[in-house]
């Protein structure tokens, strides 16, 4: 995080009403490896008479966003010979199609090179196939 991110603040008390805002500042870090805690000063763009002291929120802080970007399972990316590519379903079938990796997690990954909407294996169509091959009589 730094200072500038944008922040949307959900008060609990205000049900459907979010307020604008940004980190005006991260203060020092304390405490374990995997129990880290910090101080980070939120500052609202415009302030509400609604608010008062004490009021439970919760935040959710844009830390980057990626823009013209698809998202889909994991387990839908292939890797091959130093490319990464999805099965992309033509009038011909499942077709191995280039794309460009952004980011990866556990389940997901971000791509570039296929557009929103586009049908996409979750696993090997040529494998499928010779899967049942084997096993017809």
């Amino acid at each position: 995080m730094t200072p500038g991110q944008q922040v949307s603040v959900a008060v609990v008390a205000l049900a459907g009403k979010s307020f604008p805002g940004h980190v005006k500042n991260i203060g020092g870090t304390g405490g374990s490896a995997w129990n880290r805690h910090f101080e980070c000063r939120i500052a609202l763009d415009q302030a509400s008479p609604e608010l008062r002291p004490g009021m439970t929120s919760n935040l959710v802080i844009t830390v980057e966003s990626l823009d013209n970007v698809t998202w889909v399972p994991s387990q839908a990316l292939f890797e091959s010979d130093g490319r990464s590519f999805v099965y992309l379903r033509t009038p011909s079938g499942f077709m191995p199609h280039d794309v460009t990796l952004v980011r990866r997690s556990e389940s997901q990954v971000v791509l570039t090179g296929i557009s929103e909407g586009a049908l996409v294996a979750m696993s090997n169509p040529d494998q499928q196939s010779k899967s049942a091959a084997r096993k017809a009589p």
